[in-house]
């Protein structure tokens, strides 16, 4: 039986300490079966490379048909998107003005998205700490992911490993059955 997958991004990312934009990206794309990272370390100006902003840009671009209808699911996603083109902007590279302005969603497609955030979930809760909704969550999980679950979450912060964070999103979002 073949398993269908939303269109869905998983996103774990990271910004720097001295001038607060992106530095590392982490997508996952299951429908694509697919992930890719972008690092600056791996992007100076003598690389020949597209900023991360950029990169990140050019991939949403390139598979904007494959995904039609996408959302993104991952921690603090409107700061991430605005951090996207506000540095697309300043590198002269394209981000579609419809993916990161703050207005309701609308995808480029022209459908409405919901992108899935899910920092208010981990961070926001009246009734749970940080370690005790983490806990919780945990117990949603038997198996291997189980085990990836509990590794990932071991000393975790957020936005301090992009992969790690993609990786995160990526098991909270197929708990929430966002894949299928």
């Amino acid at each position: 039986m073949e398993h269908k997958y939303k269109q869905a991004i998983a996103v774990g990312y990271t910004v720097t300490e001295e001038n607060n934009e992106i530095e590392d990206v982490h997508l996952i794309v299951p429908s694509l079966e697919r992930s890719v990272s972008y690092r600056s370390a791996n992007r100076g100006k003598d690389s020949n490379k597209l900023p991360v902003c950029g990169a990140v840009a050019n991939f949403i671009a390139k598979n904007t048909e494959a995904l039609d209808e996408f959302m993104f699911v991952g921690f603090l996603l409107s700061d991430f998107l605005k951090r996207v083109g506000l540095g697309c902007a300043k590198a002269g590279v394209y981000f579609p003005p419809d993916l990161w302005l703050p207005a309701p969603h609308y995808g480029v497609s022209g459908r409405a998205r919901v992108d899935i955030d899910l920092h208010p979930i981990l961070f926001s809760s009246e009734h749970f700490s940080d370690s005790q909704m983490l806990s919780y969550l945990g117990g949603q999980f038997s198996g291997e992911d189980k085990k990836s679950f509990d590794k990932l979450v071991k000393g975790w912060e957020p936005l301090q490993d992009a992969e790690r964070d993609g990786k995160l999103s990526f098991l909270l979002g197929s708990m929430f059955r966002v894949w299928g």
